[in-house]
């Protein structure tokens, strides 16, 4: 389980990084500086894929199926925002397997995840509440629970 989560956490944060350097148009000695092997798609692959465009990352995530990459991708497409919460859900949802190991590190693992998309998610309606934003807007752009 602890592989899995450093897997889908590294894959999405390399997605991330390949995604602003795309925006950015940084150059692939920055690009290949920023990324990191995840065992999911090569870092030669994320860094072609980053020179080329969002729309060539957004294809090599759609391939990534061990991660929910068609997904993630679709939600890229709709909003950032939704690829954020996306990829937030899907490291919660593995962490959700730490809970029935009994021995072992990865219940207080899955407990800190847990404990970080629940700050996440009060800073979301704080900042919905001070901004007087619509609360069907709010609850669209909260990220799932631990329990």
């Amino acid at each position: 389980v602890i592989k899995d989560l450093i897997t889908v956490s590294v894959f999405y944060k390399n997605i991330k990084a390949a995604l602003r350097a795309a925006k950015t148009g940084r150059s692939a000695q920055f690009i290949e500086s920023t990324l990191t092997e995840t065992g999911v798609v090569s870092k030669k692959a994320m860094v072609t894929a980053a020179l080329g465009g969002e729309e060539k990352i957004l294809e090599l995530l759609s391939k990534a199926v061990t991660v929910g990459g068609a997904e993630a991708a679709e939600a890229y497409k709709k909003s950032p925002g939704d690829f954020e919460k996306y990829a937030d859900n899907r490291l919660l949802s593995t962490a959700k397997r730490c809970k029935y190991i009994t021995i072992g590190i990865e219940p207080l693992i899955g407990y800190m995840l847990a404990r970080k998309a629940q700050i996440t998610d009060l800073q979301i309606i704080y900042s919905g509440v001070k901004t007087g934003q619509n609360s069907d807007k709010t609850l669209e752009r909260l990220r799932e629970l631990y329990g």
